[in-house]
């Protein structure tokens, strides 16, 4: 839009106008801008990945779990992880039984009702909620509160 050696900011053809900037030291920065950060040695980049690399591998390897409890409790834990493996059945994952356990903070039968729950949610029938009020109907009963979705849904 340069016409005559003038610029235009509008399309009218009108010089545009602007104010002028103070000539006080207001607008001028207080400190300095931070310098860049250093560059890193190809050894230290490798040293970084692989840190990442173990961290994202502990991570997978312990995606599963919830927080773990204190060694002393962990016997206490280990007690009642086996009665509610006993209580659920063959079928019950002791990964997902020991996190509902720990869920419940050790109680047993919110463990037991939170395990249930989640299984029947992960049928993908009904959410949580649903779930959950299909549980109670039943008495707890995994298997008849899916018979129960199953029915409801079709």
């Amino acid at each position: 839009m340069a016409a005559n050696g003038q610029i235009y900011a509008n399309g009218s053809g009108q010089p545009a106008i602007y104010d002028e900037v103070a000539g006080d030291d207001y607008l001028r920065p207080h400190r300095p801008a931070p310098l860049a950060p250093p560059q890193l040695s190809a050894q230290q980049i490798q040293r970084r990945l692989e840190k990442l690399k173990r961290q994202q591998e502990a991570q997978m390897e312990g995606s599963n779990n919830l927080y773990a409890p204190v060694p002393s409790e962990f016997e206490r834990e280990q007690q009642k992880l086996q009665q509610m493996m006993q209580d659920l059945g063959p079928n019950a994952q002791e990964i997902d039984v020991r996190n509902a356990l720990r869920a419940a903070s050790g109680d047993t039968t919110l463990a037991i009702r939170h395990y249930k729950i989640d299984q029947l949610s992960r049928l993908g029938l009904a959410n949580r909620s649903l779930c959950e009020q299909a549980l109670q109907k039943t008495g707890w009963s995994l298997e008849l509160a899916a018979a129960v979705l199953l029915e409801s849904t079709t």
